[in-house]
């Protein structure tokens, strides 16, 4: 029998858990000071507002057996929020409730995820950049021992390095455009050869986020109240033991994700004129002012630093890749954007140092 379906917790019962945890009084509800509303996406997430004091997010899994990824998220948030060198670059945690598998947050008002932020009309600028690779050198440098040894620390390289090799069992529950995406990827020896490649050179030898993307930062919008930290990182889920090149790779390939959006030719989707005209440049400044401020914050051995990058690059490929199987898990059909995405992977994967030099603008940023 197929396991069902677990069950969310319902707008009106966030209330009593909010209530067995002292987060709320009964007197403010009394007054009627506490909004509780649906904010739904991937999890179960309500948002709780008050006229006074914090506000909060309540997240739950959805799915019978992921509830796992939730209560390891909140064992992260535990530990990290113990760390003052980290704990300005997370949003409040309260608590999980373990009875219904709730993690309690703080909703953080004036601040929108980076995706919000540039789609909008937010530039990519070197400061964003600098904020950005100076967080993740300090998650990078995290003495490991700290974390302590309830926490589950799996090491297990991305799944898209094994995409051009699906099991049967995955082939049952994708879409005809992942399908077609996939055969594409065969096609080309030299991607996949660079896909069992990074495979195997896989070091876990820090701790990592494993899902950077702009919507998982936090940025203050402008006019937010003074003292607001410039940035957060969100949704920790997945974050374990692994190669910290992997995290500036998914970093680095937001950038060229970006500018692809804004170029029609490419099958991009942002077609205003004022945010495409100086695209590229920007993208390039972004990029240098990334790598620098990682390579000084981490640090990177000067000796290794062209083979870090490369490597690091390879995995911005990747995560090309995957990114064009995340857009394409409804599709029919593999779409013009999505090739854009792949055609970049490829040319990086073969050319990482023509990709540092030309794509990314990175020559010399070290």
């Amino acid at each position: 029998m197929a396991p069902e379906v677990a069950r969310s917790v319902t707008l009106a019962e966030c209330i009593p858990i909010l209530l067995r945890h002292k987060l709320i009084s009964p007197s403010s509800l009394v007054r009627g000071q506490v909004v509780v509303e649906d904010k739904s996406s991937r999890n179960s997430n309500r948002r709780v507002s008050r006229q006074r004091g914090a506000h909060y997010l309540l997240k739950q899994s959805t799915e019978t057996g992921q509830d796992a990824t939730v209560r390891r998220e909140a064992q992260v948030y535990r530990r990290l929020s113990r760390m003052p060198q980290f704990a300005p670059n997370l949003v409040r945690f309260f608590c999980y409730d373990s009875a219904d598998g709730v993690l309690i947050l703080e909703y953080v008002r004036g601040m929108s995820d980076l995706t919000g932020h540039f789609m909008n009309g937010g530039r990519l600028t070197t400061t964003i950049s600098r904020t950005v690779a100076r967080v993740l050198g300090l998650l990078h440098h995290i003495d490991t021992g700290q974390l302590g040894d309830d926490l589950p620390l799996a090491a297990e390289p991305p799944w898209i390095f094994s995409l051009h090799r699906p099991s049967l069992r995955s082939l049952r529950d994708i879409s005809s455009g992942n399908l077609e995406l996939i055969r594409a990827v065969q096609a080309i020896p030299e991607v996949c050869d660079a896909l069992d490649e990074m495979r195997a050179v896989w070091q876990p030898s820090a701790f990592i986020h494993m899902d950077i993307r702009w919507s998982n930062w936090l940025i203050a919008d402008p006019g937010a109240a003074k003292g607001l930290s410039r940035i957060k990182l969100l949704d920790w889920e997945t974050a374990c033991l692994g190669d910290p090149r992997w995290d500036v790779g998914c970093a680095l390939a937001d950038n060229l994700i970006w500018w692809a959006l804004q170029a029609p030719e490419a099958g991009g989707e942002i077609s205003r004129r004022s945010a495409s005209k100086n695209a590229a440049r920007r993208m390039h400044e972004a990029m240098r002012a990334f790598w620098c401020e990682y390579r000084e914050a981490m640090p990177v051995d000067s000796a290794e630093q062209e083979a870090f990058l490369h490597t690091s690059l390879r995995h911005a490929g990747a995560r090309l890749v995957q990114t064009a199987y995340e857009r394409l898990q409804r599709a029919a059909n593999i779409d013009r954007f999505s090739v854009t995405l792949l055609q970049m992977s490829a040319n990086i994967l073969r050319y990482p140092q023509a990709a540092a030099d030309t794509l990314c603008g990175l020559t010399g940023a070290g």
